[in-house]
């Protein structure tokens, strides 16, 4: 995962926020996990799929399984 936000330029809180999104988990959950409102989980989830030049949830899954 370091990997992928040295690549992508993502900060901490998004590697945080991608990781659980790698996981499976749904954004409500990402919000409680982390102690955010689910409007700031919504605004990195935004900035990671720019930064990665994706644009859904089903585009991060295939390109993680691409760079494993």
């Amino acid at each position: 995962c370091a990997d992928i936000t040295e690549r992508f330029g993502l900060s901490k809180r998004e590697q945080e926020v991608l990781m659980l999104m790698a996981m499976g988990r749904t954004r409500p959950r990402i919000a409680e996990d982390l102690v955010l409102s689910l409007s700031t989980v919504n605004s990195h989830v935004q900035k990671i799929y720019r930064k990665m030049g994706i644009h859904s949830n089903q585009e991060l899954i295939d390109l993680l399984e691409e760079l494993r």
